[in-house]
Order: C-alpha cells, then structure tokens, then sequence
C-alpha cells in the first residue's frame, strides 16, 4: 500500500490509516503545519509519519502507540512538536517515537505509561499541563490537571538534549533504560518550573510529589527534584558531572541498598544513604554504564525520499574515576558534605524502613 499523505490544520481527520493499527488522528493546533503519511510495516504493524515544517502543536482525544508500531516526527523546519493527551482514560506508547526535533507528550488528566523506546533530539514526557509556546522558548511551568502517574518501563534516549519526566507521581522501573547527551531531568510535583539553563534548571514548588527510580539513567549531568520523597535503588551515572537531588520541607532522599549514584553528588533534604554514592576521583571503579547501542530504522518522507538511513549508533560514556586520587581519599568515600547531626536521626518509616538520617544542605 503506498503511503497517503493529506496536509491539515486544525481539523479532524478520524483515523490515519485503514489500518486497525492506526492510531486516531489529532487535532492540529495553530501555529503549525504538518503533513502525514501512513504505511504498513513487513511485521504487520503501522508507521505513521509526520512531517512538521514550523513549531507544531497536536491534539489527541486518546493515544495508544501499541507495539510493533511506529510513529515519526520528521522536522524539515521549526524544532519542537507538543502532542496533548487529553480524556481522563490511560495514554500509552509501548510501540517506537522516533525524531530528529523536541518531542514532548503531555497528559494532565490521565495516566501515562511509556513501554517502548523514544528517541529524539529531546524527550519530554509529563502528566502535567504546559504552554506551548513557553515549551518551545526552552524555560516554561508545568501544573494543572488531576495529577496522574508517569510510569516508565521502556527506553527514553534524548540525541541532542535532554530527557525530562515529570508528573504528581513518576515511577521509573527497573526495566527502564534512560539515555541523554545534555541533562537527565527528573520532576516530582504538582507545580513544576524548567529553565532553559543555569545551575538549577528543575524546580518544584509545594511538599507534593514523589519519584520512584529504580532504572539506569546515563546523562551529561541530572537533577531529581520533589516535593515529597525520591527514592533511588538503580543507577544515575553521570560521569564527573553535577549529580543534584532535592526534596522539600519535610521530604526524604533515599538511596536503597542496590541504589549506585556516579557523580559530583549534592543533596538538598534528608538523605537515607544505604547504597553506594561514587563521586569523582574517588575509588578505582568507574561508572557502570558504559558503551550502549541504540538502532534508529529507516525514516522516508511522504514523497519517498529518505529521512535517515537505518543505522546503529553507539554511545560511550567517559569514565569518570580515577585511580591514583581515589587510593588517597577510599576513607572519604562514603562521606556526604555538611551533615547536621542535629537530624541525624528519623522516625521510622513504611516507606524507608528502620535507618538512620542525614540532613545534607549543600549546595
């Protein structure tokens, strides 16, 4: 079946394809264009393709990207494409999100969970409401909404930026692989504000919120940030880069027993620390994330010319610790800056278990 292509705007098309695959058609909202193309892959499965010539805005009454199917997001001109997952029923994308431009999909009514791989120049994911425009400028607020949960339990790979969850509640699980050559951005809060740079770009007002982490994160630096708790128990390696989690007033940071942390770490909260925290030119052993591959297939446009040829790209992270330092300083390893005894220790938890505290405020 050849693809079919049709330009909109602002219209309903019903389903963009024959195909029983096919996901329902959005809404296109000014500003923007975009056109699409529709094809049956050899698996049986669905590749729909959108190519996007401006800052484009999609609306979606329901989206279910099941697997084995494919969704595009070609940009020949502008660089980011918000997709809104409107209803109140469950949003899912178990199949691939591929990109070369900022995706961001959000659901402020409604769950999400993610159980296949995305890929994009960005990825943005939140069961939180945004302006569009201010998601385009690169520094916006997050709110609104019944304040679902994020759960992520697939691949999220930013190629040239950042990856940020955010959500009242975001679960990454142990299945969970995230991937990002500039920040890991992880958001726990009902009112959530993003800056496009400086020392501290994720901020969450309020002592709501929770984040769950329990995959293998590797980024150019991370911050996790909630209003309640963050729980750690994979990996977050960043190198020898900044490494930042804070939680407010009255939360708990806690790094559980199978929990690795890689990089110049700075808590802001009471820290539970029954894990490992490796910090720069500390120890001999160097971050566990090392070498990974990610396949990108083959991408056409609706005219046949091709996006990208299929191809596999790999990725490398530097290693950060280095031996001759980390002998002289092993007895400091497991130190954390400016602990305030005076809370030293905390009441027993459900949540934590019967451990000892931390009160760390370093900046």
């Amino acid at each position: 079946m050849k693809p079919v292509s049709f330009a909109f705007r602002g219209v309903l098309f019903g389903l963009l394809a024959t195909s029983a695959n096919a996901l329902d058609a959005p809404i296109l909202s000014t500003p923007g264009s975009a056109t699409w193309a529709d094809e049956v892959l050899a698996g049986g499965g669905t590749r729909t393709t959108f190519t996007i010539t401006e800052d484009t805005v999609l609306d979606w009454n329901q989206f279910n990207l099941e697997a084995g199917n494919e969704l595009v997001f070609d940009f020949v001109g502008g660089n980011t494409v918000v997709n809104n997952l409107n209803g109140t029923s469950r949003h899912r994308i178990n199949g691939d999100v591929t990109s070369n431009g900022i995706v961001g999909f959000f659901s402020p009514n409604a769950k999400v969970t993610v159980g296949g791989n995305i890929t994009a120049k960005g990825v943005t994911i939140a069961t939180l409401g945004v302006d569009s425009a201010a998601f385009a400028s690169g520094s916006y607020a997050l709110g609104g909404g019944s304040g679902k949960r994020l759960t992520v339990s697939g691949g999220i790979q930013a190629t040239d930026g950042d990856v940020l969850l955010a959500g009242k509640n975001v679960v990454i699980n142990d299945t969970a692989s995230i991937s990002a050559s500039g920040a890991a951005l992880f958001a726990g809060g009902e009112d959530v504000v993003i800056s496009s740079g400086g020392i501290q770009r994720v901020n969450v007002i309020g002592s709501i919120g929770n984040i769950v982490h329990n995959g293998t994160t590797n980024a150019s630096s991370a911050e996790a940030v909630a209003g309640g708790e963050i729980t750690n128990s994979g990996q977050i390696d960043v190198g020898a880069a900044r490494l930042f989690m804070e939680v407010g007033n009255g939360g708990r940071i806690s790094n559980e027993g199978n929990g690795v942390l890689v990089g110049a770490t700075v808590f802001n909260g009471a820290l539970l620390d029954d894990g490992i925290i490796i910090r720069p030119n500390e120890g001999d052993v160097p971050p566990l994330v090392g070498e990974s591959r990610l396949k990108v297939p083959s991408l056409k446009r609706p005219n046949g010319s091709k996006i990208t040829k299929r191809q596999t790209v790999s990725y490398s992270a530097p290693m950060s610790a280095r031996s001759d330092a980390g002998r002289a300083s092993k007895s400091n390893s497991r130190q954390v800056a400016k602990v305030d005894s005076s809370k030293s220790l905390l009441k027993r938890s459900s949540f934590f278990g019967a451990r000892g505290g931390k009160t760390v405020a370093s900046r």
